[in-house]
């Protein structure tokens, strides 16, 4: 689905100025107006990029393992002091 994109942004290297965000412009359309993005980048991809769901990881499994665990009266070890 992407282009091959210069190593600098695959990096993430590649970065919006703090006074676009200061002056209240939109982290995404901030990204859409940088040239290098731009170029690498369609919108629809970058869409994609910032889609929270894509990006997650295992938060929602690890979340139901802690909710399982407790509600099986299973305790959750935190550090080697006993903590829980």
């Amino acid at each position: 689905m992407f282009r091959e994109m210069d190593p600098a942004i695959a990096r993430g290297e590649i970065c919006i100025g703090a006074s676009e965000l200061e002056a209240g412009l939109p982290f995404r359309r901030a990204l859409l107006e940088n040239p290098a993005i731009r170029e690498a980048l369609s919108e629809a991809e970058l869409d994609t990029l910032l889609d929270p769901t894509g990006y997650v990881g295992a938060a929602p499994e690890i979340v139901d393992q802690v909710i399982a665990t407790v509600t099986q009266g299973g305790r959750l070890a935190h550090d080697d002091q006993g903590a829980t």
